[in-house]
């Protein structure tokens, strides 16, 4: 019976110690533990010489077990205070190391809390600071609620990737209380950002914040520049998705380029069903001395936002693809005559109310998109001049019954050679299909495009355009045909002949189809 019980008593205590201790990875064979950060900075170094556990930060359950190893000078942060995460204190002014998984450290290790209620700026800014200068991946776990703090400012070291993953935009939430969420500074070309699969909300309205700011300045060949990727993140009110609560910048991106935008959801705050004046989604802001190049949008949705992208002087190489633009007063502007070339969306959605694409981008090419006009006098597409661009296969339409709207609205002529095709568009219950406003000669040509609409193509005074073959307009509309080119061609209204083959003058009635023959316009169908 004596041996029975001391058996017994055996067991119960292995069993004990065994759910106070940690399964030890190979590379941290100690079993050596401590309860909480008090407890480890309370321990002296040489303590534990082969390493200690520290089961949670402040209290049972608030943070994972984490592995750390004694240093043998003091903690090279905070003049050997450490930063309660990475580096802690030891009793005898050294330092306890600690030792993260390869996947990265939890944000709690550092004392963040996502309870909705505490003050966690302090440890998260610590946290993103370990991030950024090691290159490090900081974990953000799933939480029922977000964790508050007033933002983290860091540098990141040229060379590194600043990693930050959560367990999904809805279940990983910061809410920030300051100017900024992440405000992060790129120390030279291999700097970059990995930010994905968590959320940042903000509870006030349009109070001047910006979620996340990426900045950095005088890149050369900024082309070479490491490539940044945000995905599957959330930017909105604490709210949720709807609601007068936002930040009033989403993301701030100043000479930095090379960003790919993936399943990211930018939701600004709105009164009345309509955005607030000055909220944008994404600004690019570009180097003036050297072009900032690559931003590229897919599959993400960026709604109720006075802008949803604007992109800068100097910008090169914007790209959207398959994403949703709801209830923008204007969806992406490139408001300056020297701005985005390279310009490409395609399969997208647009629903504005004042215009859905506006600028003066070069090379532009705008392809398979839908745009909704909510409100009247609303534009689809407005460009200040039309340079090198290709309209092709969109869907202009009205919501309700608006009036005043226009589908394509161009300004001025293209700059010199630039040439550009309006082709297999849809204008469906609008006032205005395309309407060229400025005089001068328009290199376009406009084909097989279809109308339901009061006014297919308006002219302003003085303007002439290329080729136009989908609907009949005035002949004195037309670029000359020594200008336009050998078998440009035109469908006249108002042609004083219907001969085949006849040289065409305006002022008649004939509705004909023009070619231009290197000299005239003659008839050739009817």
């Amino acid at each position: 019976m004596i041996r029975l019980a001391l058996l017994a008593a055996l067991l119960l205590l292995g069993a004990t110690a065994q759910a106070q201790q940690v399964p030890d990875p190979v590379s941290r064979s100690t079993t050596a533990f401590v309860a909480t950060n008090a407890a480890l900075t309370a321990a002296s170094s040489t303590a534990y010489r082969g390493g200690v556990w520290r089961n949670a930060h402040a209290a049972a359950g608030d943070a994972p077990p984490q592995f750390y190893r004694p240093s043998t000078a003091a903690c090279p942060l905070a003049a050997g205070a450490g930063d309660g995460g990475s580096q802690v204190a030891s009793s005898d002014g050294k330092c306890w190391l600690a030792v993260f998984d390869a996947a990265g450290a939890d944000v709690r290790l550092w004392g963040v809390k996502f309870d909705g209620v505490s003050n966690s700026s302090a440890p998260f800014s610590a946290a993103v600071a370990w991030a950024a200068a090691n290159g490090g991946t900081l974990r953000l776990p799933p939480a029922a609620a977000p964790a508050l703090v007033s933002g983290a400012v860091a540098t990141i070291p040229d060379g590194r990737t600043l990693r930050i993953v959560g367990a999904g935009p809805d279940s990983s939430v910061i809410q920030v209380t300051g100017a900024y969420g992440l405000d992060l500074t790129y120390g030279g070309r291999g700097s970059s950002v990995n930010l994905e699969a968590f959320g940042l909300c903000d509870a006030r309205q349009n109070a001047g914040t910006t979620a996340i700011r990426l900045s950095t300045s005088g890149i050369a060949k900024p082309a070479d520049s490491a490539i940044n990727k945000l995905q599957d993140i959330r930017v909105s009110g604490c709210s949720g998705y709807g609601g007068n609560q936002g930040f009033t910048t989403g993301v701030n991106l100043a000479q930095v380029s090379n960003v790919n935008f993936n399943r990211v959801l930018i939701h600004g705050p709105f009164t009345g069903g309509f955005p607030l004046a000055g909220v944008t989604g994404v600004q690019i802001a570009a180097d003036p001395v050297n072009y900032s190049v690559s931003y590229n949008f897919s599959n993400s949705n960026l709604s109720y936002l006075d802008t949803a992208i604007t992109a800068g002087i100097n910008t090169q190489g914007l790209t959207i693809a398959q994403s949703n633009f709801v209830v923008n007063n204007h969806g992406v502007s490139v408001p300056s005559a020297t701005g985005t070339s390279q310009l490409v969306i395609s399969g997208s959605a647009f629903e504005c109310v004042v215009t859905c694409i506006s600028g003066a981008a070069s090379l532009a090419n705008i392809y398979g998109n839908v745009l909704i006009m909510d409100v009247g006098n609303g534009i689809g597409m407005h460009f200040a001049a039309m340079n090198d661009a290709l309209i092709l296969n969109n869907q202009i339409v009205q919501y309700g019954s608006q009036t005043g709207l226009i589908g394509i609205k161009v300004d001025a002529p293209g700059v010199g050679a630039a040439s550009s095709s309006i082709r297999g568009n849809s204008f469906i219950g609008l006032e205005w299909g395309i309407h060229l406003t400025g005089a001068g000669t328009y290199n376009v040509r406009v084909n097989e495009n279809s109308y339901s609409v009061t006014y297919p193509v308006v002219f302003g005074a003085g303007a002439q355009i290329l080729e136009v073959t989908d609907v009949y307009l005035p002949f004195a509309g037309f670029v000359p045909c020594g200008l336009s080119g050998l078998n440009a061609r035109a469908m006249v209204l108002d042609s004083n002949t219907a001969t085949w083959g006849a040289t065409i003058a305006g002022g008649g009635i004939n509705l004909v189809g023009g070619i231009c023959n290197g000299t005239n316009f003659t008839v050739y169908a009817k």
